[in-house]
């Protein structure tokens, strides 16, 4: 009993020494043997500084070190942790760090972000400053996402791109357009309008046609606020818009100013070339079509590139109505067939406005297309027409959005399918209010049906 006591008595006095030595010592010098501290503590698991992995047994030599506990002292411990990590002859194998592995995903968006090249339009650059800031807080598309569930994402994010070499096959080219339009064809090269493989006729005053450089300032800022703005995120077309803006080189700009009829059809071909080896390119294509009150135009649209090779389009379209005025768009899209193309089309038609799409689909090895119509006025019309023509292992997956807002509103639609031992997805999203009328036909794999509301 004795001996326990001597024990206890010892015990205390030295508790009590080292209590007085501590709490006595000015507060920023208070010195303790660092494997004296609690086992967390010796582990620094401090707020603000992320988890070390415990030392091995050759590194226990820094536990008998002997820290001060301030600020200072935390960030010391903390730079000679990281120090001893980062020596591999004071290792015994790799530390224990956290997986800080890349998704495919994310390599793929790292691939599309490091061929981009500058530009000198006027005002594109800060358009991309907003289109980056906005991209880093969405999340990648991914198959528990409804929108994304029918897309094979997996064929889009295992590529990877290099710089295109801009080249174009002028045969293809010329074989595609049409004699119609001989005095009015544009051509955008890897998203960037090319002046020597376009020829624009004399137009009606006030209409303009073009790349947004030679744009007049008036008509500019009317195409770049139109250019900003982000469509609804309907079935995913947010991620693919804003990653668009981020990226964009130039924009197609199609004015009507107000009361102006043009006669001849305006068309636009969006070119993508190849890369010269196995890596694909990529194009983001950007067009703006403004229709201003009581006008009427007709404009085609063509996205192409070199057959047989494989890069990455991502197109978008923002089409403006204005009252009265009626927009008519005929639509093809014959990528290669090893192509990937993702495309968001936007059209808003105010009271009395007419907006008609007809849409071709015959090229991509996996295509997405999200149309979305707003018809904000009364009595303001759409009809969308589109037929596809699937091969053997493409994919199609096509969504269209229309609001008919305002009473006496109408919508049009109709979608055929042609599909050999494909996979396609086809959906159709229409709000009828009261006294507003629609008609929606489908037909696919010999199948018809038709509905009205």
């Amino acid at each position: 009993m004795g001996s326990i006591k001597a024990w206890e008595t010892l015990a205390l006095a030295l508790a009590i020494f080292f209590g007085i030595r501590l709490l006595t010592a000015p507060t920023d010098n208070r010195m303790l043997p660092l494997r004296f501290l609690p086992t967390r503590v010796a582990r620094l698991q401090i707020p603000g500084q992320a988890m070390r992995p415990r030392l091995r047994p050759a590194q226990r030599k820094f536990q008998s070190n002997v820290y001060k506990v301030t600020s200072e002292s935390v960030d010391r411990m903390v730079s000679t942790y990281d120090t001893i990590l980062g020596n591999e002859k004071d290792l015994q194998g790799p530390p224990r760090l956290p997986n800080f592995r890349k998704t495919a995903a994310e390599n793929w968006r790292d691939s599309v972000f490091s061929v981009k090249t500058a530009t000198s339009v006027p005002g594109i650059d800060a358009i991309n400053e907003e289109g980056t800031a906005t991209l880093e807080t969405l999340t990648l598309p991914n198959k528990k996402q409804e929108p994304f569930r029918h897309l094979s994402l997996r064929r889009i994010f295992n590529n990877r791109f290099a710089y295109s070499s801009g080249s174009v096959d002028a045969k293809m080219l010329k074989r595609y357009q049409q004699r119609e339009t001989e005095g009015y064809q544009l051509v955008f090269v890897d998203g960037e309008y090319s002046e020597d493989l376009s020829v624009v006729g004399s137009l009606p005053q006030g209409v303009y046609v073009g790349g947004l450089a030679s744009c007049p300032p008036e008509i500019r800022e009317k195409v770049h606020e139109k250019a900003r703005v982000v469509p609804q995120d309907i079935y995913g077309s947010e991620y693919w818009a804003t990653l668009n803006k981020a990226m964009l080189k130039d924009i197609a700009v199609v004015y009507v100013p107000e009361g102006v009829t043009v006669e001849d059809h305006i068309q636009f071909t969006f070119y993508t070339s190849s890369s010269g080896n196995t890596k694909g390119t990529v194009s983001f294509p950007r067009m703006v079509i403004i229709s201003e009150k009581e006008s009427d135009a007709t404009v085609l649209v063509n996205h192409m590139g070199e057959m047989g090779t494989k890069y990455y389009s991502a197109p978008v379209t923002t089409v403006d109505v204005g009252f009265d005025a009626h927009m008519t768009v005929y639509y093809h899209q014959h990528q290669s067939l090893s192509a990937m193309h993702t495309e968001v089309i936007n059209a808003t038609v105010e009271e009395d406005g007419h907006f008609k799409w007809v849409g071709m689909l015959t090229g991509a090895s996996v295509g997405r297309i999200n149309m979305d119509v707003d018809l904000i006025g009364e009595d303001a019309e759409a009809e969308v027409y589109g037929a596809s023509i699937c091969s053997e292992g493409l994919e199609l997956d096509m969504h269209a959005f229309i609001r008919v807002g305002p009473a006496f509103s109408s919508c049009d639609l109709f979608i055929v399918v042609v599909s050999f031992e494909t996979t396609y997805s086809i959906t159709v999203t229409t709000l009828f209010p009261s006294k507003s009328t629609g008609r929606l036909w489908g037909q696919s794999r010999m199948g018809y049906s038709e509905g009205r509301y």
